[in-house]
C-alpha cells in the first residue's frame, strides 16, 4: 500500500483531499505543520507529499527541500498545491524540482491528475 503524506494548516483542506486520494491502495497520512510532517517522514516510508505552498511555518518549497535532505529521501516526489500565481515562485519551484505543481482550487480533473501521479510515484 502507497503512503501518502498531505502536509496543509488548513485542516479542511487536508480532510477533502484526504477523502479524494483515500483508497485503492492509497493510505493517506495527514499533518497540519512541517514539524509533523519531519517525523512522519522519519519514522514512515512515504511514496508521495503533497504540500500546500502557504503554511506558517515554512512554505512548502522549504519543506520539500528539508525533507529530501533526511537520509534516503533526496528523490521522494512532492505535489505543491497553491494559489500563487506569481511567475517567479512557479520558477523557484521548477528550479528546486518540484515533482508537480498544482494550482487551487482543486477540481475533479485536478483530483484525477493527482490520483494518476500517485499511480507512478514511487512505492
Amino acid at each position: 500500500m502507497k503512503k501518502v503524506l498531505i502536509v496543509d494548516d488548513f485542516r479542511i483542506s487536508n480532510e477533502i483531499l484526504t477523502e479524494k486520494i483515500s483508497g485503492n491502495g492509497v493510505q493517506v497520512i495527514s499533518v497540519q505543520n512541517p514539524e509533523n510532517a519531519f517525523d512522519i517522514l522519519r519514522k514512515v516510508k512515504i511514496a508521495l507529499v503533497i504540500s500546500d505552498y502557504h503554511m506558517p511555518q515554512m512554505n512548502g518549497i522549504e519543506l520539500m527541500l528539508a525533507a529530501r535532505r533526511l537520509e534516503g529521501l533526496g528523490k521522494l516526489p512532492f505535489i505543491i498545491l497553491s494559489q500563487v500565481k506569481d511567475p517567479e515562485v512557479k520558477e523557484l519551484a521548477k528550479r528546486e524540482n518540484v515533482s508537480f505543481w498544482i494550482d487551487k482550487p482543486l477540481t475533479p480533473a485536478k483530483i484525477e491528475q493527482i490520483n494518476q501521479f500517485i499511480k507512478i510515484a514511487n512505492a
